[in-house]
């Protein structure tokens, strides 16, 4: 029985100037583990956990082979506005999730952590693309956990996995991630047809800042086609299934 649930590797490897690591090697046999990596520039797999060590469960994802869907999404708000902001993150996850679509996000707390709880809560994969830094909070509604210690290469391991991506309200680093999709789409560094949803009316004053900024002449109008503008989870879902 001990063969089967894996063997404590033991590394005196440093894998930075302050930390050193054990490794826990776990058979995957079809998705039936939960997994646990943290990724820094020297290393990649550190640390592999089941789903029962980690959060007490063993319960296993719906199988899924469809399309990965990346949503951007803030990980705090006004405390007074956490019922509406959280409900609308559980209602893409789950929608996403009613639909086959794999969710992931930056497996932060707040509208991070509410999308893939609905997502899981409805029996769909999950992936979090997290941070790895003191004090930082991820989501546990993850069945794969990859943490990076910096911005920039987190940010490019949700671009690479994305067949589409959806933005739900946020702060600086959503409209961080935003941008970053259309600067891609401009120099065609990505398919311009590659699904960029913006979720809720939070984002109506997004396509005022495109107008003006074609009205006077620093953007083509074509860039209002690199994204399109959602006012439900269920009717970006319906935009996702439409175009993938």
């Amino acid at each position: 029985m001990s063969d089967f649930f894996g063997v404590l590797e033991k590394s005196s490897t440093k894998r930075d100037t302050t930390r050193e690591y054990d490794s826990i090697a776990l058979p995957t046999f079809g998705g039936l583990w939960w997994e646990r990596q943290v990724v820094r520039p020297d290393s990649q797999v550190v640390r592999q956990f089941s789903a029962k060590e980690l959060y007490g469960s063993s319960i296993l994802p719906r199988a899924s082979m469809n399309k990965k869907i990346v949503v951007f999404a803030g990980n705090i708000c006004l405390k007074e506005r956490e019922s509406f902001y959280f409900d609308l993150a559980y209602r893409t996850g789950k929608a996403l999730a009613q639909n086959g679509f794999v969710t992931i996000t930056g497996a932060g707390p707040g509208l991070m952590d509410q999308a893939l709880k609905g997502a899981q809560e409805a029996g769909g994969d999950t992936i979090g693309i997290g941070l790895d830094f003191e004090g930082r909070k991820n989501s546990i509604y993850v069945n794969t956990l990859t943490l990076f210690d910096k911005l920039g290469p987190r940010q490019d391991k949700l671009i690479e996995l994305g067949d589409a991506y959806m933005a739900l309200p946020g702060g600086v680093g959503t409209l961080y991630e935003i941008f970053n999709i259309l600067a891609l789409k401009r120099i065609n560094e990505m398919n311009a047809d590659k699904p960029l949803i913006l979720l809720g009316e939070y984002y109506d004053a997004f396509k005022e800042i495109f107008t003006k900024m074609v009205g006077d002449g620093f953007a083509g109008p074509s860039v209002h086609t690199l994204y399109a503008v959602a006012p439900s989870p269920e009717e970006a879902v319906a935009m996702l299934k439409a175009n993938l």
